[in-house]
């Protein structure tokens, strides 16, 4: 009958899906390996972890900014970048520079052009294992 045929398709379904699930998690895709968010991160079957995040906002000119990784890396970070993220895009010039980094975060310096802008952030990416 047409329900037999029905709950049939369920269970095959189900079972597909089941399966999916269980081969990305033996690939290293689990629940566990990931925070999406906007500060967040992704772990990879190869064990590389690659981090993003926004840091608190500010008013930039010549001062440091020191982000926190959402998951400390267990070896090193290899490589991270960071870009202004500015609400108001007045006139002027303002750069973001790597001071240092660390296993659980990194300091960046603010130079800007000599002005002042109000309700600034820093973009960062970070990857490392």
């Amino acid at each position: 009958t047409l329900y037999s045929e029905m709950d049939e398709l369920s269970a095959s379904v189900d079972a597909s899906v089941a399966a999916v699930s269980a081969a990305a998690s033996n690939l290293g895709f689990g629940t566990d390996t990931a925070l999406l968010a906007e500060t967040g991160y992704q772990i990879l079957p190869s064990g590389l972890i690659m981090q993003w995040g926004v840091s608190e906002r500010t008013t930039a000119f010549q001062e440091q900014e020191e982000v926190t990784f959402p998951l400390a890396f267990s070896t090193a970070c290899l490589n991270i970048v960071g870009i202004p993220d500015r609400t108001v895009h007045n006139s002027g010039n303002l750069a973001v520079y790597l001071v240092s980094s660390t296993t659980t975060g990194a300091t960046f310096e603010y130079d800007s052009d000599g002005e002042t802008y109000a309700d600034t952030a820093i973009r960062w990416q970070a990857f490392g294992h």
